[in-house]
């Protein structure tokens, strides 16, 4: 049962329809990948530290950095 799905399962899960950002925090250097639309990059703003993440890396905020989603959406800290 599980080893048949495994081995049946896609390589990859396709985004749902709609979806316009999935990033990764992976790499914080020049900007973070957009899966979705690599055109899109979300931006750091003062210099977010690498943290780990919850599955995978994660950025670490201080209250006073951040990152910035252009052409996506504009978030503040009381979203």
């Amino acid at each position: 049962p599980f080893g048949v799905w495994l081995r049946k399962k896609p390589a990859a899960v396709p985004h749902p329809p709609g979806l316009v950002a999935a990033y990764s925090f992976e790499a914080l250097g020049g900007g973070v990948l957009n899966a979705v639309d690599p055109t899109t990059p979300g931006k750091p703003v003062d210099g977010p530290k690498p943290a780990p993440g919850r599955v995978g890396g994660g950025a670490g905020l201080s209250g006073e950095n951040g990152f910035t989603f252009p052409g996506v959406g504009h978030f503040s800290r009381s979203d």
